[in-house]
């Protein structure tokens, strides 16, 4: 297997982004560069890559609520559910007051069958925002 390798992260080359977002990786590897690439492969169709490149957002930004944010909805599609309330959790820690992401967090649970934890997390947004189109939806 061939590996395309960008900054301290290895990825499969089917996993390698555009050219524009390849110079910025080199150039100047950040987190926000990671979380931009990790969305491109998601609008892509490339779940996988996007694991890949948000996984490194949050290692070089481990306190970045968006980048945990971004990787648990990644994990929700691919199935892996356990780790995407993780990530839901670690972004919740970071930012709190994030009810799309609390909102999300319950939606999974209730996927895993934890119904009481997701109530809980559903109220936890109403009470926040009674009207929050988050919780109402």
């Amino acid at each position: 297997m061939c590996l395309y390798a960008i900054a301290a992260v290895q990825l499969p080359d089917e996993c390698k982004p555009p050219v524009a977002l390849s110079t910025a990786i080199h150039a100047a590897p950040s987190a926000s560069v990671f979380d931009a690439t990790g969305a491109w492969f998601s609008d892509n169709g490339k779940p996988q890559c996007a694991v890949a490149a948000f996984s490194e957002a949050v290692r070089l930004a481990p306190q970045s609520a968006e980048s945990h944010y971004d990787l648990g909805l990644v994990l929700r599609q691919q199935k892996q559910l356990r780790s995407a309330v993780e990530e839901f959790r670690l972004a919740l820690k970071y930012k709190p007051d994030m009810l799309q992401v609390r909102n999300y967090l319950g939606t999974v649970l209730a996927e895993l069958g934890r119904d009481d934890e997701a109530v809980a997390e559903f109220r936890e947004v109403l009470n926040s925002d009674s009207n929050s189109v988050y919780a109402l939806d």
